[in-house]
Parts: structure tokens; C-alpha cells; sequence
């Protein structure tokens, strides 16, 4: 924030008099603009419009030049800009000597009649004004690209690119670390008002956000993802770059030339004993195809063949047939820089092994912490039986190692099943967040590889059952507490859920639309009220004679298996007197 704060005041004080002066005065010009009128208009030419017109493009590409030199971040983008106004100026100029000529070329018939009209020379016209549109359009967008912005890239040749850089990635963390800031004193006070690292407008820009997309917070994971990816790239860059500065090989000898490293240019030049052409390299292409060579282009300025400096470059010319190391010297040159590459792999490697052990070590420090929390919970009897129903916690994803959960599982046949889910949830209301405690009821289908998958079209029934305590050991127990309710009459509710089903099936009870898929599910209510109504029925079976029993033998009485009660966690002393409805 703050340094666009500075590039804005940079671009107010912009020393004027390091742009030209946009004035263009030709005499020619103006003639040619004012017969072009005379022949095309009933209007007379007012003296110097062509003239003005043209300063008025230079001013606006001059505003433009102004505004790019503030964003520049080194001493060669501001030269590049400045050579692009140049150039511009030019051909602006030339622009409009063109179109006057062309204008002039040939009258309008309004005005010489159609007697004897040169239809052909006004064709040609014509088709001339449409190239000049065109010639327009790409002067347009040279005019704009001196803002500069997206064409701002540091070039790898830049003398002040590794300065760029780092000052770049040190902006970047500088940003970075001011969201995830915004995000936190988001989280603990619901809003971005009284955060010092916004202005108030930013302040108002960011809440304006947060309700335009329905965010839970200003700025998203997504987004400080991509941040980071950003700062990794331009770190690998930057030390791209001083391993390139720091090689000292600055060429060698190869029979037939010598091969120069250009570190001011970023090129690697050949230069052959004998003048070669293009065809010729066509020969040395072939005989080292499998080193993938680089492409050499002919540099008129430099009269040699050439290529981007970099390692990859230099390794594939020196390790070929052709531009092998021809004398000793050469040889040693490039074993002494084989060398230090390979110490700084060495110490890249070792620095790498440092960074894996530390985060191993934490990882095994956040295991350790995981373990503690799972015995934690073990001492106040949080820890259901196997069989009982589950649930999902995002947010007590770490105290149960649970990630989703666990969901109740009730076969219907005909690989169709029932998923019954007791879970923590959310709803938006005025852009706040109600979280609350629910029973989902889900249709899923099981397919041939043996998953079960929901999709949109399945019913889906959510029961809300009360909003989410504040203390996370109370909504742990809470959960719990209706898990436990749910296994305690276990095949009562399967029925329960599997009669709620067959009802919707029948079509006996309401639908409403879905928001998130515009499909249908369950009316709340109504699926409450059925499930609470629901009895089950009584099963009367056929009246059997019953045998008569032998006199020698006496029947055998059957003793009822007790039933092994559950624990019951210390917290659960705090539901004492209060009523948790399931259905």
C-alpha cells in the first residue's frame, strides 16, 4: 500500500524536463491538411488544426511516458521507455503526413461532381485509409503501453535486475504478511474497522468485498497461495541470476572460432574463423542433435551468431563436437568452472537437507501435540465405540484425527444406501455466519468400483438441532451427546429414517429448492414433524400351538444378556436437566 502511495506522489513530481518537448510545426503538413479539407469538405481549414492535432497526441503519449518512468524499477526500463516515446514521436508524425496525403489524393464526389469520377483512384484510396486505420490502432496501443504495467517485466540482461528482484520480493512479503495480519484481527473482531495497516478508504473497499462475494475472510487461501507461488518464482529467478553472475567463464577457443560469454549483453557469441551462414549450421545442428543445441541467430549489431546467456547454453555449446575446448587453457577454464558449480550444487543440496530436517522435526513435534489432545480427550471419555454413529468437525479435525468423519450407513438394496450425518454446519445471514449443529439425512448410490458417491439429484434432508456452544470441549460434548442418543435406539431410528425415505419416494411430503444447485430436497420442517410423529409399527404374528412338553424334560428359561452400559464422560454433568432433541 505504501508504495503505491509513493510511485503516485512520483508521478506528480516527474522532472518535466526529462521529457522532450512535444511541439511539431511542418509547412507541408498544413498544406496537405488544408487541400484535403478543401476537396472533401464545404468547410473552410482552420490554420494549424493539423499541427494541434498532432501535439495532442504527443502531450497525451508524453502524460503516458510520465506515469511509466514512476513505475519503472530500474535505470534500463526508463531508457527503454523513453526510446519508445521517441520512436512514437516519429511515427505519429509520419502517421499523419500519410493521411493528409492520402486525403488530398482524390476529391470527394460531393463536391467535384460525378461527371468523369475516378472511381479507381477513389477505390485506391479507400483501400489506403483502411491500412492507415490499422497503422492507427497499433500507434494506439504503442501510446498506451508507456504507462507501463503488464510490459514492465526486468529483463534478465538488466544490469539492476537481481536490485529489481529482491526489492520486488521484499514488496511482496511486505504485502503478504499485512493480509494474513487483516485476516487475523478479521477473524477475532468480525470487521476490518480500526485495522492500522488499511486506510480507512481501505478499509471500506475491503468490507464492500467481503459482502459483494460472501467471504469469510478479506483475503482467501487462494489468494495467499498464489502470493507465495509468486514470491517462490521470483526467489528461483533471483538466484538464477547470481549463479549466472557468478560464473567466470568468460569464453574458449574451438577449432574454427572462439565462443565469448557476453555477461553486460546476457549473450553467449560465436565467432567463426570463416564467415558462416545459416545453411552451414544447419550441418553442426545434425551432428549434435542429441545435445539439444541452441539456436544461434545472426546479430547484425554485434556482426556474430548468438544466444541467451545461461548455464543450460553453455553446458550443451562446450559439450558438443563442434565447440569442444580446442586447447588447454580453454579446458582448464571450464573444468575450474565445472567446479564451482558443483560446490554451489554441493551447498544448495546441504542447505535443502537443513530445511527437510527442521520441518521433519516440526512435524514430529505437531504429531506429538496431536497425541496429547487425543489423550486428552481419552481421560474424559470422548472416544465413541466402534459402530457408533460418527461425525464431521473441520474445526476438531485435530483432536480426532477424524478429517470428514465417519457417517452412519443404512442399506436400502438395489445399491442404494441412506447417510446419516451428525456434523457441524453454516448458514449466511446479513453476511454473518451462523454456525449450528445438524442431522443430514443423504441419499447416495453405490456404483460398480464399490464407492458411494451423493450427487445433486439425491434427496438431502439437514435438521437443524441447536446452534454450536462456545466452548469447544461443550460442542465436542454436545456431539457426542447426540451420537449416543442416536446408537441407544439404533434400529428404531434406522426405521425412522428409512420410513422419512419411503415418504419422500410416495411423494407424500413437501420439496423446496435448493440455493447452491436449484434442485429439490426435503421441506425442514415437514421432515421434522414426520419424524417426530413416526411409531413403529406393531408386528402381529400368527398364533402357533404351542408343543406339549415331555415329562421327563423341563424347559429351559433363556436369562436376558445385560446390555453393557456406556461411559459417561465428566462433562456430561453439565446436560443434567436439559433436554437434547435428536428427532
Amino acid at each position: 500500500m505504501e508504495n503505491t502511495e509513493k510511485k503516485n506522489a512520483e508521478i506528480e513530481t516527474t522532472n518535466a524536463e526529462s521529457i522532450p518537448a512535444p511541439v511539431v510545426d511542418f509547412a507541408a503538413l498544413e498544406k496537405l491538411a488544408e487541400t484535403a479539407q478543401s476537396i472533401n469538405s464545404f468547410s473552410d481549414y482552420k490554420p494549424g488544426s493539423a499541427t494541434a492535432t498532432i501535439n495532442a497526441e504527443i502531450e497525451e503519449a508524453a502524460a503516458n511516458l510520465a506515469h511509466g518512468l514512476a513505475r519503472c524499477d530500474t535505470q534500463k526500463q526508463k531508457d527503454d521507455l523513453k526510446a519508445k516515446f521517441e520512436s512514437y514521436k516519429k511515427k505519429i508524425v509520419s502517421y499523419y503526413l500519410d493521411y493528409y496525403k492520402n486525403e488530398a489524393s482524390c476529391p470527394s464526389v460531393l463536391i467535384s461532381g460525378p461527371a468523369n469520377f475516378p472511381t479507381r483512384k477513389k477505390a485506391a484510396q479507400n483501400s489506403r485509409r483502411d491500412s492507415l486505420r490499422e497503422e492507427y490502432k497499433r500507434l494506439e496501443s504503442l501510446k498506451d503501453s508507456l504507462r507501463g504495467g503488464w510490459n514492465m517485466s526486468i529483463s534478465s540482461d538488466d544490469p539492476e535486475a537481481a536490485d529489481a528482484l529482491q526489492r520486488k520480493i521484499e514488496a511482496l512479503k511486505k504485502s503478504h504478511a499485512l493480509k494474513i495480519a487483516a485476516n487475523d484481527y478479521f477473524r477475532k473482531n468480525k470487521t476490518l474497522a480500526g485495522f492500522d495497516g488499511f486506510t480507512p478508504e481501505q478499509q471500506e473497499q475491503a468490507s464492500a468485498d467481503i459482502a459483494k462475494w460472501q467471504l469469510k475472510i478479506p483475503f482467501p487461501s487462494w489468494n495467499l497461495s498464489n502470493e507465495n507461488a509468486e514470491i517462490r518464482r521470483l526467489e528461483e529467478r533471483l538466484k538464477a541470476l547470481k549463479e549466472q553472475k557468478e560464473n567466470t567463464l568468460s569464453g574458449w577457443n574451438f577449432n574454427g572460432g572462439r565462443v565469448e560469454v557476453d555477461t553486460e549483453n546476457n549473450r553467449i557469441g560465436v565467432y567463426w574463423d570463416e564467415p558462416k551462414r545459416g545453411a552451414d549450421l544447419e550441418e553442426v545442428y545434425k551432428q549434435n542433435k542429441d545435445l539439444y543445441m541452441p539456436r544461434l541467430l545472426w546479430s547484425p549489431r554485434f556482426q556474430r551468431w548468438q544466444c541467451q546467456n545461461n548455464p543450460q547454453n553453455l553446458r550443451r555449446l562446450y559439450g558438443s563436437k563442434t565447440y569442444a575446448p580446442a586447447d588447454e587453457e580453454s579446458k582448464k577454464a571450464i573444468e575450474e568452472s565445472k567446479k564451482a558449480r558443483q560446490e554451489a550444487r554441493e551447498a544448495e543440496k546441504a542447505e535443502k537437507e537443513q530445511k527437510e530436517a527442521k520441518a521433519a522435526e516440526n512435524r514430529k513435534s505437531r504429531a506429538h501435540e496431536l497425541q496429547a489432545k487425543q489423550d486428552e480427550l481419552k481421560k474424559i471419555g470422548f472416544i465413541l465405540k466402534p459402530g457408533q454413529l460418527s461425525f464431521v468437525s473441520n474445526r476438531l479435525a485435530d483432536y480426532m484425527k477424524a478429517g470428514h468423519g465417519i457417517r452412519r450407513k443404512i442399506e436400502l438394496g438395489n445399491n442404494k444406501l441412506l447417510f446419516v450425518e451428525i456434523s457441524y454446519n453454516h448458514a449466511w445471514n446479513d453476511c454473518r455466519e451462523n454456525k449450528y449443529i445438524c442431522v443430514t439425512i443423504e441419499e447416495a448410490e453405490r456404483k460398480e468400483t464399490g464407492c458411494a458417491y451423493s450427487g445433486s439429484g439425491f434427496m438431502t434432508c439437514t435438521l437443524k438441532l441447536r446452534d454450536v456452544p462456545e466452548s469447544e470441549k461443550r460442542q465436542l460434548a454436545t456431539l457426542a451427546k447426540y451420537a449416543e442418543q442416536y446408537h441407544e435406539n439404533e434400529a428404531e431410528n434406522d426405521a425412522r429414517i428409512i420410513a422419512l425415505y419411503e415418504a419422500y419416494k410416495a411423494g407424500k411430503l413437501p420439496l423446496v429448492r435448493r440455493y447452491y444447485d436449484m434442485g429439490q430436497e426435503l421441506e425442514p420442517t415437514a421432515a421434522r414433524a414426520f419424524l417426530e410423529s413416526w411409531k413403529p409399527a406393531e408386528d402381529k404374528k400368527p398364533e402357533q400351538e404351542k408343543p406339549e412338553p415331555m415329562p421327563e424334560e423341563a424347559p429351559k428359561q433363556q436369562q436376558p444378556q445385560e446390555k453393557e452400559p456406556m461411559p459417561t464422560p465428566a462433562i456430561y454433568e453439565s446436560f443434567k436437566g436439559e433436554q437434547l432433541s435428536l428427532f
